[in-house]
């Protein structure tokens, strides 16, 4: 999540993916608000409207010499 300044103060543990007629149409950082989504879409007459999820792990952090 983010703060006013965009700076991440947590990941969270998956990301949430919404899918009208089997094509991707967002991801999301919580379950929460995937479901919303799902439920705008419906609001609007989309039927065919799924939620899947895969977890996020983080590795070591590298140094960018680019920066």
């Amino acid at each position: 999540m983010a703060t006013a300044t965009q700076q991440i103060t947590e990941v969270p543990a998956n990301l949430w993916y919404v899918h009208v007629d089997g094509t991707f149409d967002s991801k999301w950082g919580s379950r929460r608000l995937a479901r919303a989504q799902k439920a705008r879409l419906r609001k609007y007459g989309v039927t065919s409207v799924t939620l899947s999820s895969s977890p996020i792990t983080i590795g070591a952090a590298v140094v960018d010499t680019h920066s």
